[in-house]
Order: C-alpha cells, then sequence, then structure tokens
C-alpha cells in the first residue's frame, strides 16, 4: 500500500508538464554543450577538453541517466508497450552510449596507458545523434510545433519555389553574360 503510494507519486511526477519542461531544457542545455565541446575541438585539434567540457559531459551523463531510471521505475512493465516507446529506447541508447563513453574516459585516466582513440571518435560521432532528442522536446513548445508542422506541410512548395528560382537566376546569369560578351565584341 505504501509502495503503491510512493509509485504514484513518482509517476505523477514523471508524467507532470515541469518533469518535462525541465527534461526538455536538460536536452537544450546539453545540445548547446554539445555545440561548445564541437566548436573547441575544431578550433583546437588535438588539444584536452576544457574545464567546461569536463564537467558538462558527467553532469548530463547523471542528469539523464536519473531521468530514464525515474522513468523505467514510474512506467515498469509499460516502459516498452506505451505510446512513446521508441523514444524511449532511443533515449536508453542514448544513455547507454553516454555511460560507456564516461566508463572509457575515466578508465583512459586512471590508467597509464592510453585507450585506441578511434574508439573515442566513434563515440563523439554518437554525441551528435543525441542532439535529435531536441525532437522529443518539440511537444513543449506549441509555437515551434505549429512552424515545424507549417515547414513540413509545404516542403513540396518549397521545393518547387527553389527550382523556379535556379532558373530564373540562370536565365539571368546567361542573359547578363551575354550583354558582356556582346559589349566586348
Amino acid at each position: 500500500s505504501q509502495s503503491r503510494l510512493y509509485l504514484s507519486k513518482i509517476r505523477a511526477c514523471v508524467e507532470s508538464a515541469l518533469f518535462e519542461q525541465i527534461s526538455g531544457l536538460m536536452v537544450i542545455l546539453n545540445a548547446v554543450s554539445l555545440g561548445y565541446a564541437t566548436n573547441h575541438m575544431a578550433t583546437y585539434p588535438g588539444a584536452r577538453p576544457d574545464a567546461i567540457m569536463d564537467v558538462s559531459e558527467p553532469f548530463f551523463c547523471v542528469i539523464f541517466t536519473m531521468e530514464l531510471l525515474l522513468r523505467i521505475f514510474a512506467f515498469r512493465n509499460e516502459f516498452l508497450t506505451m505510446k512513446c516507446w521508441k523514444w524511449n529506447i532511443f533515449d536508453a541508447c542514448q544513455v547507454s552510449t553516454q555511460l560507456l563513453e564516461q566508463t572509457l574516459i575515466l578508465t583512459s585516466r586512471s590508467e597509464r596507458h592510453k585507450l585506441n582513440f578511434g574508439i573515442f571518435r566513434i563515440l563523439r560521432l554518437l554525441r551528435v545523434i543525441r542532439i535529435a532528442r531536441l525532437f522529443r522536446a518539440f511537444h513543449l513548445f506549441d509555437d515551434l510545433r505549429v512552424i515545424v508542422s507549417s515547414v513540413t506541410s509545404s516542403i513540396s512548395s518549397l521545393g518547387w519555389s527553389m527550382v523556379l528560382l535556379i532558373i530564373l537566376i540562370y536565365v539571368f546569369s546567361v542573359l547578363f553574360l551575354q550583354s558582356i560578351v556582346s559589349a566586348g565584341h
């Protein structure tokens, strides 16, 4: 009885709008952090990660692991059968790769030998996939959802507009070039 009450409170918390908004905010902050890390790696190739990256990666790993564990605990058997079960599997895969990455980083720091950095390159590529979690946060922002829906609905019109624009640019480029060539002779 006491455990059911406790479980129902956790489930209510996990299903609350505030929990979803905080989770969405963490996903957005993680995407910003990944962008910063990518910029740092591109600007300073081969350089050691700075303090922000050393703290942010483990922080987000802990946050997302806790979120996933709360969802698993709250939904139990329904976790893999509920409406958003595909997102749950995606999140579980993301958290698993994040945990693997953090484990490999800690192992390489604590031991005197260095691990194969090819593994780290693959894990860095997997980081980019984490940004896909942003799509899950779209439902939290009604205006953004309307804009995304509008863009996807008008994608064929946008494509034909681009074709028309390319044709117009081509036609006027040819006209302009012919007039320059004609003026030169």
